[in-house]
């Protein structure tokens, strides 16, 4: 009896252990014509590593020279050790979903010592997260409406140039909000811009600003003006300058 409760125990142990190691990255065999499916993924849970396997089947050595990715959120870690005829190359890759949501599709080439390059290509899916209102536009100028900028500044314009900005502005609450734009100043008339917004609930959106300096304007005089947002008829506490500068 006291044998059975021993190894019972003992059994108990490795199961145990074996339910406590640490699981590395998923590992994908692959050759010339795989693509990878990295299943759905959450942004949440930041950076995801799996790593590709693949065989050298030519009769030559091979040895990985350059690096390429279809976007900065690819990280894939190769180094020049060289692939001996039936060998296999381990290439561990980490994909930040940061900011990105929806399908993947993503690639990582490599170019080797004989000139030739090799594409694995991967795909998959992010399930998005709520970022905070302040990620897009990182001002409170009240009423829980926030932009992106305080200042907007056209520089030094030609008389008769145009030049326009983006402008982004977040909408923080649980409710849908209408938000007008007044233009306070001389010459309102030179900025052009989307003046009447409904946003959803938290909400986001991105406003082109366009500023075109008056014909008449002498050289080094400035037109500066004040773009006040009007949330549900009331002014928010702050406004945002617009300022250019004729050369």
């Amino acid at each position: 009896m006291r044998n059975k409760i021993t190894l019972a125990a003992a059994a108990s142990l490795v199961l145990l252990a074996a339910s406590c190691a640490p699981k590395g990255p998923k590992e994908y065999i692959v050759d010339d014509h795989t693509i990878v499916d990295i299943g759905t993924i959450k942004e949440a849970d930041g950076p995801v590593e799996f790593v590709i396997l693949y065989q050298n089947t030519t009769n030559d050595t091979i040895v990985a020279r350059q690096t390429r990715t279809t976007c900065r959120c690819t990280t894939p870690i190769v180094n020049n050790k060289p692939i001996a005829p039936g060998e296999w190359q381990r290439i561990p890759i980490t994909y930040d979903p940061a900011y990105r949501s929806g399908a993947i599709d993503g690639q990582v080439d490599i170019r080797y010592k004989d000139g030739v390059i090799r594409s694995f290509p991967f795909v998959g899916k992010v399930i998005p997260m709520k970022h905070p209102v302040t990620d897009h536009a990182r001002y409170h100028l009240g009423r829980d409406f926030y932009a992106g900028n305080k200042l907007l500044s056209f520089g030094i314009l030609d008389p008769g140039e145009s030049k326009r900005v983006t402008l982004n502005v977040g909408n923080d609450t649980p409710r849908n909000m209408d938000v007008h734009f007044d233009l306070q100043g001389e010459r309102p008339e030179c900025v052009a811009m989307r003046r009447d917004l409904e946003m959803d609930k938290d909400g986001r959106d991105t406003l082109h600003v366009t500023f075109t300096m008056p014909e008449s304007i002498a050289s080094g005089d400035s037109v500066v003006l004040r773009l006040q947002p009007v949330v549900a008829g009331k002014p928010t506490e702050e406004s945002i300058k617009v300022i250019a500068k004729a050369r």
